[in-house]
């Protein structure tokens, strides 16, 4: 019953506000635009919420391939003083420990290459990875540029149903258009 009570009370308000002109007009069109904006506004708090997560993911692959990285370049100067100390037992009087000197330093000058391959492959993945970090950071702030124009505009919305300003339902009107514009440019991007 209250419902019905509910729609019956709008039904009285809403003829009544038609008896002074043009106040169900801007009230509709106020409450309208509230409504769209409203749905602009969880669309692009969704995408905010999901270019942060993506940030994130992609941080996380960079700071894993630097990671990887720096244990390769740790490795290759391990490799390379141990290079130099087996080179510089090459010239042992003992043949034995001269000849394994020299199997070991090829050994390790082979390992050292494969380092630097290795390194050189998780550099540009790390490099790649930082690109598409600072992608979804240019797009997280397009999404929050339309997240507070939305709620701006929102805002201009209510207060003009509330003041009865036909100025103020015009600047929701535009906020509105201006978040839905940086939307759009975010999704796009």
């Amino acid at each position: 019953m209250e419902a019905h009570e509910a729609v019956e009370r709008f039904e009285r308000s809403h003829h009544a506000a038609g008896m002074r002109g043009e106040e169900p007009s801007l009230t509709m069109r106020a409450a309208l635009t509230v409504a769209v904006l409203a749905a602009f506004l969880a669309v692009a708090t969704f995408l905010t919420n999901e270019t942060v997560k993506e940030a994130i993911q992609k941080e996380t692959r960079a700071a894993d391939a630097n990671s990887e990285s720096t244990s390769f370049d740790t490795q290759t100067e391990i490799a390379q003083l141990d290079g130099t100390i087996l080179r510089a037992l090459s010239g042992s009087s003992d043949r034995k420990v001269a000849k394994a000197s020299d199997v070991g330093a090829d050994e390790l000058e082979r390992l050292d290459k494969h380092f630097d391959k290795a390194s050189k492959r998780l550099d540009e993945k790390a490099h790649e990875a930082k690109s598409a970090v600072n992608d979804a950071n240019e797009e997280h702030l397009l999404y929050e540029v339309a997240v507070v124009a939305l709620q701006i505009g929102i805002v201009l919305a209510s207060v003009s149903i509330i003041a009865r300003r036909r100025f103020l339902l015009t600047g929701s009107t535009l906020a509105g258009i201006a978040g839905v514009v940086v939307l759009v440019i975010g999704v796009l991007h």
